[in-house]
């Protein structure tokens, strides 16, 4: 699943950097405003607001830093202080690397409460909670119960889902482990005539559909 996992994170970076423009790029826009009408005032508004945003990414930053020197307990700590701290974006990534390093240092089951708890939180957005469904899922797939699982993440798999290619895999996974051929060959097909898919997981998926289909 090692690759799976780093399609998501892949993922994950690409959609930030998206969010992040659309919810900041204004500043560009509003920056040639302040050449015009000189308000100060706004000026160190913007500027403070920024700062501020400069120290929850280094905060953040420096509590993955200490995960991946497997610092376990500090890192936890540290992104524990940012879910209270941090604006709604900061908050939820802070959550997905607390199940991450969870994961990571052997506590699955404490991983997949925090996921769960993710998905199913209204104040988050969407883009989160659905990453949150679909890393639960990607935990259980190899323990949980295929019909239950496949319910939860069939969802995910549809046009509009931003992690759609990777549920779609993991769904495929639990249909073949229900001996459903046929609807683990559909997932599969889904993802190999996506021309938005990535070439690593149309590959994967071929793959898999020559197993499914042989």
């Amino acid at each position: 699943m090692s690759d799976i996992f780093d399609e998501v994170e892949e993922d994950l970076r690409k959609d930030k950097a998206e969010e992040l423009w659309k919810k900041y790029g204004n500043y560009v826009i509003a920056l040639a405003v302040l050449i015009v009408v000189g308000t100060a005032g706004y000026k160190g508004w913007q500027a403070y607001d920024a700062s501020v945003n400069e120290d929850l990414a280094n905060r953040f930053d420096q509590a993955v830093q200490m995960g991946r020197a497997e610092n376990y307990e500090q890192a936890d700590g540290a992104l524990a202080q940012l879910v209270q701290d941090g604006n709604a974006s900061y908050a939820a990534l802070s959550r997905l690397q607390q199940a991450a390093l969870k994961s990571k240092s052997g506590d699955v089951e404490g991983a997949i409460v925090i996921y769960d708890a993710l998905a199913l939180d209204s104040a988050v957005e969407s883009l989160y909670r659905d990453l949150a469904v679909v890393m639960s899922v990607m935990h259980q797939v190899d323990t949980g119960d295929a019909s239950q699982l496949l319910e939860m993440v069939d969802p995910q798999t549809t046009d509009i889902k931003p992690w759609r290619f990777t549920a779609r895999e993991l769904a495929a996974v639990l249909a073949m482990k229900k001996g459903d051929k046929t609807l683990a060959a559909d997932y599969l097909t889904r993802i190999t005539d996506d021309a938005d898919a990535p070439q690593s997981a149309r590959l994967r998926a071929g793959e898999l559909l020559k197993v499914v289909e042989g």
